[in-house]
């Protein structure tokens, strides 16, 4: 991403906010608070969190309510809504959110930073031909070196597309099963 937050690095953070007269002030603060996650297969906004609460020594029952918003935009929502009091936001989402609309900002406060975790990958189906996987790659990797496709990835936040591997992925999945074992 092009935020200097990333370092050049394919990663991203979970944003844990709150409106921005909200009294909470850390993670911490939100025992007992109505907290909401977009769905149950997202990182950023679930499983980072259940990982983030079992390491910090925190038991299943920690906020007071929990709801499903069915994305990260519709938790940002409910936040400035006043509908629920904090949630953990992907920082790419939330960057381009901010970008289109910079009055958010003013309205939000971030308590906390999770991660970074590794970036979601771009991936395509197996059953597509091996030229055009390979089209695309050429095409992703070098559309920073293009006019054009510097500026789309410009205006969508991005400074390039780099190579990563399935490996890379792995603490992603000790988080998920840390988290698990510990039921949340």
């Amino acid at each position: 991403m092009k935020n200097p937050r990333y370092a050049g690095k394919p990663v991203y953070y979970s944003d844990v906010i709150v409106r921005a007269e909200s009294s909470f002030r850390t993670f911490d603060d939100l025992c007992g608070a109505a907290w909401a996650y977009n769905e149950p297969g997202s990182h950023s906004g679930y499983n980072l969190i259940r990982y983030h609460l079992v390491a910090a020594g925190k038991r299943n029952g920690y906020f007071g309510r929990v709801v499903e918003s069915g994305s990260h935009q519709e938790s940002l929502r409910m936040i400035l809504a006043g509908s629920i009091d904090a949630s953990a936001i992907d920082s790419t989402v939330l960057e381009l959110d901010v970008a289109r609309n910079p009055s958010i900002i003013e309205k939000i406060r971030t308590i906390a930073v999770l991660g970074p975790s590794p970036a979601p990958p771009w991936v395509v189906r197996r059953s597509l031909p091996q030229d055009v996987q390979r089209a695309l790659r050429r095409e992703f990797f070098g559309m920073h070196s293009d006019r054009q496709g510097a500026q789309i990835l410009k205006d969508a936040g991005i400074l390039r597309f780099v190579r990563v591997s399935d490996d890379d992925y792995d603490p992603i999945r000790e988080m998920d099963r840390t988290a698990a074992i510990a039921e949340w």
